[in-house]
C-alpha cells in the first residue's frame, strides 16, 4: 500500500496546446482560446509546446510546420516538418515524408532549429516516422513502416 501526501494547488499551469475542429487552440491557467495564426480558413495539425512554455510548434495542412509564441505571433517557419515535436527549447524534430497517395514511399527524421538549420538524422534506407523525443532531450524514439522501433542518442 502506498499513501499519499497532502499537496498544493499549482500557482499557474504550463499552457496546453490542442486542436478543436481543425483550429489551433491554446489553454493557459484555465482559459481556452483560439490561436490560429495562419488564419481560422486553414486545418492545424500535431501541436506541441516547447518545454520553457513560451512557444508553440504547429502544421498546417497544405502549407508546412511553424512555431509561434504564445501570442500568435509566427516566430519561424520550418517548412515540411510533420508530427512534430520539441527535442529543446531551440530544436524541434519532425518527419519528411513522401508518398504515392496510398502508401508512405520514404520518410527521415529531421531536426530543425529556430533559426532555419535543419539536420537528417536518420539513414535513407529505413522509413522512419513519428519522432518522440524524450523529456531529458538526449534520446528520441521513432518507428518504421514495418513496425520496428529505433532509438537515437542525440550527443
Amino acid at each position: 500500500k502506498k499513501a499519499a501526501t497532502a499537496g498544493k494547488a499549482a500557482k499557474s499551469t504550463a499552457p496546453v496546446a490542442s486542436i478543436v475542429n481543425r483550429q489551433l487552440m491554446l489553454s493557459v491557467n484555465g482559459k481556452v482560446k483560439t490561436l490560429s495564426p495562419n488564419g481560422t480558413d486553414r486545418s492545424y495539425l500535431w501541436p506541441s509546446v516547447s518545454p520553457d512554455g513560451k512557444h508553440v510548434c504547429y502544421f498546417v495542412a497544405g502549407t508546412g510546420c511553424f512555431v509561434c509564441d504564445l501570442n500568435g505571433k509566427i516566430v519561424a517557419r520550418l517548412g515540411l516538418l510533420r508530427a512534430a515535436k520539441w527535442l529543446n527549447n531551440s530544436t524541434i524534430v519532425g518527419m519528411n515524408d513522401t508518398d504515392d497517395g496510398y502508401v508512405i514511399t520514404s520518410s527521415s527524421i529531421v531536426a530543425a532549429t529556430l533559426t532555419g538549420e535543419r539536420q537528417v538524422l536518420t539513414d535513407a534506407g529505413v522509413i522512419a516516422m513519428y519522432p518522440y523525443p524524450a523529456a531529458n532531450g538526449k534520446v528520441i524514439v521513432f518507428s518504421t513502416d514495418k513496425e520496428e522501433n529505433y532509438i537515437i542518442n542525440i550527443k
